[in-house]
């Protein structure tokens, strides 16, 4: 299921889908539009920190510092794990009587976050599952509320396939494709998307506890039109390649593992006074396996204590025969003017898609502690 931000002329890039289960239905794996079935059950991974980069590499206070990085331009695929599987909606079961929803109907709240099921700690969706399906008859669910502790008593129905069921959706991930703004060459740090991933219903930031990156697969783009924004095609390959260390409003922070980043390219980070109205590039793939320059406009920049907003219109022949201009997915594409990574490209307006919005690269860089 693809979760659209729309903010007024505006429309988040971060092609995202939300994983869920739900215990009114079977288990599977769930289809991205334009994408190969992506399967939401990973191996859980640790979560990641500073930590993980040497000692000698880091700056006094613990950051990671860089005056020239390596400029993306490459997809990336994210996965978060929320802090333990989440209730996000009910549902109706059919049985004797009519319909009924026995998870609603104890007294569980959207929001609430599983903790355990008959006294057994759970973490995961298909965790809660397994419980679900193997409890005996009621079931005590233990749940975090606003923070606080709080249980409720259900009785699952049982379906005519025997299999226990209490009528709600339970989200533990969330997962999408994104570009690759920077890398720091020393430590494999990056920063991408110059933007947070948020709950496509509170508009918040989606809680990160734990989360990987994986290499992504682009196969093409669904071309952008007046009042629907495009996307790019892709799909997740197999295995991780880094972990995801901060989700901020500024874009993520993350740590390739391998080292290997595909460019030996070097150039300087910018200035705010760097941004200047006028032509620059940006980096990005919307052909397989492919980061090409497209050129653009910057048409207007933020003045010091504004919004940091900038204004772009592409102007590229070849990606607007391509992608109709800016399409979901592209957001962190590094803009390049007079040889400095100056920002990244972040939305994309609406009603046309040749124009759209960046973050200066100084405002990603103060959340992420560079």
């Amino acid at each position: 299921m693809i979760k659209r931000i729309k903010t007024g002329l505006r429309a988040s890039l971060f092609t995202a889908v939300f994983f869920s289960i739900l215990l009114a239905a079977s288990i599977g794996a769930l289809a991205v539009k334009g994408t190969e079935e992506i399967n939401c059950f990973f191996e859980r991974p640790g979560a990641g920190t500073n930590a993980d980069v040497p000692a000698e590499e880091r700056n006094g206070d613990g950051s990671v510092g860089a005056k020239e990085v390596i400029p993306g331009g490459m997809p990336f695929g994210v996965k978060l794990y929320v802090g333990g599987p989440v209730a996000e909606e009910f549902a109706e079961i059919e049985c004797d009587g009519g319909k009924r929803c026995p998870a609603r109907d104890a007294g569980l709240e959207k929001g609430d976050v599983i903790t355990c099921v008959d006294g057994v700690k759970v973490s995961t969706a298909e965790e809660v599952v397994k419980a679900i399906s193997s409890s005996s008859g009621k079931t005590e669910i233990c749940v975090l509320r606003n923070g606080e502790p709080a249980s409720v008593t259900v009785t699952p129905i049982t379906g005519a396939d025997g299999v226990k069921r209490i009528g709600l959706l339970i989200k533990d991930c969330t997962a999408g494709i994104g570009t690759v703004t920077f890398i720091v060459p020393e430590t494999g740090e990056f920063m991408g998307l110059g933007h947070g991933i948020c709950d496509a219903e509170t508009g918040k930031l989606v809680p990160l506890n734990s989360g990987v990156v994986t290499e992504v697969k682009i196969t093409g783009a669904e071309k952008g039109q007046t009042g629907d924004p495009g996307e790019l095609k892709g799909y997740f390959e197999s295995g991780t390649v880094g972990i995801i260390r901060k989700n901020t409003s500024s874009g993520v922070l993350g740590y390739f593992r391998d080292g290997s980043f595909g460019s030996s390219e070097r150039i300087a980070l910018g200035e705010q006074s760097d941004l200047k109205a006028g032509d620059a590039y940006i980096l990005s793939t919307v052909r397989p396996g492919k980061v090409e320059k497209y050129s653009v406009r910057i048409e207007s920049v933020p003045d010091q204590g504004s919004s940091n907003v900038i204004e772009l219109r592409i102007t590229d022949p070849d990606l607007i025969d391509s992608t109709g201009g800016i399409v979901q997915g592209m957001s962190g594409s590094p803009i390049i003017q007079n040889g400095k990574l100056v920002g990244a490209v972040t939305h994309v307006m609406i009603n046309d898609p040749v124009r759209g919005y960046g973050i200066p690269i100084g405002e990603m860089l103060k959340e992420a502690d560079l």
